[in-house]
């Protein structure tokens, strides 16, 4: 299913005094209102506020015949600031999507009522915080990735899946030599939050975790050298990624003891530095033979 904008028509049945609260929903009643609520509009179009409404548009949704269902949805989506906004203008803030989002759990027909809504504004928004390095931000957004049903999932991570894959590409093409060059370029990486980015992605993009588990340390150890300190500030997020393979996790852990500059001051570890490239060449090509 294409993924819909979503314009509230509780908005234009208020506007246009239509009875939708008595319980009995007349939608002969409801239809011929509105149609003479766009004829008589010059235009042909009703405008709310800043909002646009068409008449078919307005007609194909009233005259659905689980339409009585799908009202209740849009009332108790007007009731919701933070999420009419959000799918209406692709924005909002994500602190109080949680409370609202609390009222709509383990409601699967909700799921297939919102998710070709929340498609394009999932999308949109993940590209914002992500093009701006906010990882964090894109973790808590990340929380309600599963109101998007399967129809409408490979849109609405869109924008991940670039940034995701344009990172795998970027580490990889990481040197000692030029990561001054690209260093501006790791700053998310360098930033808290990142790990519960990763932690949070959705099942369809969870082997990115790793991927990029593994190019953070196969970069920690071109750079740690010249850039401990950028190298401790990686090490910390590692460390608290979550489902990763045991051998990965094991190398995390021991490299982060060099990198902590409390462990490591006056310690040789640097040959668990090495343990861990010839581990992630051994993965690289697929294990010993």
């Amino acid at each position: 299913m294409a993924s819909k904008q979503y314009i509230s028509p509780i908005r234009l049945f208020q506007h246009c005094s239509v009875e939708i609260s008595d319980g009995v929903i007349n939608v002969s009643r409801i239809k011929k209102q509105l149609v003479a609520e766009f004829d008589f509009a010059k235009t042909g179009f009703i405008e709310i506020d800043g909002y646009t409404y068409n008449k078919t548009d307005v007609l194909e949704e009233i005259e659905r015949p689980d339409f009585g269902d799908r009202l209740k949805y849009h009332q108790r989506i007007w009731e919701c600031p933070t999420i009419l906004s959000v799918i209406e203008k692709n924005t909002g803030n994500l602190n109080y999507l949680k409370t609202e989002f609390d009222k709509f759990q383990n409601d699967k027909a909700f799921d297939e009522f919102f998710s070709p809504y929340f498609a394009a504004p999932f999308n949109h928004l993940s590209r914002g915080m992500l093009n701006e390095g906010k990882l964090y931000e894109a973790s808590t957004l990340l929380l309600f990735e599963d109101f998007l049903q399967p129809m409408e999932r490979e849109e609405g991570f869109r924008s991940l899946r670039v940034f995701l894959e344009e990172n795998v590409r970027l580490f990889r093409n990481i040197s000692k030599e030029n990561y001054g060059t690209f260093r501006t370029r790791v700053q998310p990486w360098r930033t808290s939050g990142w790990d519960d980015f990763l932690n949070n992605l959705p099942a369809e993009l969870d082997h990115f975790r790793t991927d990029i588990a593994i190019d953070l340390i196969n970069l920690t150890v071109k750079i740690q050298k010249t850039h401990k300190a950028d190298c401790w500030t990686i090490s910390q997020g590692l460390v608290r990624l979550r489902e990763l393979p045991s051998h990965l996790r094991d190398t995390i852990l021991n490299n982060d003891k060099v990198f902590n500059p409390k462990v490591s001051s006056g310690s040789n570890y640097g040959w668990i530095i090495w343990v861990a490239i010839i581990l992630l060449r051994v993965i690289a090509s697929g294990g010993c033979n």
